[in-house]
Parts: C-alpha cells; sequence; structure tokens
C-alpha cells in the first residue's frame, strides 16, 4: 500500500471533528478570514474562489 493510500485510509478513520480539523477547517479558516478583510459584495462566492484557488491538494496534484 502507498503511502498516499495509507494516509487516505487513517483519514477515514478519524471522528468527523478530528477528519474536519485536519482537512477542511484550515482552508476554510483563512478564507474566512479574508473575508472579513476585504468584505465582499457576494461573500459566499469569494469564499469559494478563494477555497479553489488556495487547495493544497490541487497543488499536490500538480507536484506529482
Amino acid at each position: 500500500m502507498s503511502s498516499e493510500e495509507e494516509k487516505m485510509k487513517q483519514l477515514q478513520a478519524l471522528p468527523i471533528r478530528n477528519y474536519l480539523d485536519q482537512t477542511v477547517v484550515p482552508l476554510l479558516l483563512q478564507a474566512m478570514t479574508e473575508v472579513a478583510k476585504v468584505r465582499p459584495p457576494n461573500p459566499i462566492e469569494f469564499i469559494a474562489n478563494f477555497l479553489l484557488q488556495n487547495n493544497p491538494e490541487k497543488a499536490q496534484t500538480r507536484q506529482q
């Protein structure tokens, strides 16, 4: 089993809160901090774009 498969298996075994804390919350907090600073007219669209542009999984895919 590759290390990536092992990591995926470990993430899937986590309780929901731990899974979210490790995978979603860090980037979501960054997005929410930016939306609070910028205060755009459409904050949901701003957050969506921020998440897409700053997705660390996307960066890892490009490197492989």
